[in-house]
């Protein structure tokens, strides 16, 4: 009797997960990204930028930036300032 309502409870269990859901298709998606970078002393530093542009930390003067990503195979090819 007792191992025939665990089973039944694992099986009820098992079946109230939805099988292939995931964040797309609820409708969900990120916009944003956390870059991660760190300080010439070692300092951990966490900007966030949009998820279409690039993640640029300048050590020397200690500025994160956030350059669009379009242009990144063109002629330019220095990209973080």
């Amino acid at each position: 009797m007792i191992r025939t309502t665990a089973i039944a409870a694992a099986l009820a269990f098992v079946m109230s997960i939805p099988m292939g859901a995931t964040a797309v298709d609820a409708g969900h998606h990120y916009t944003r990204k956390l870059c991660k970078a760190s300080t010439l002393r070692g300092k951990p530093v966490t900007f966030i930028c949009q998820i279409d542009q690039m993640c640029c930390y300048n050590k020397l003067t200690k500025k994160s930036s956030c350059p669009s990503n379009k242009n990144r195979w063109g002629k330019k090819r220095r990209l973080c300032r």
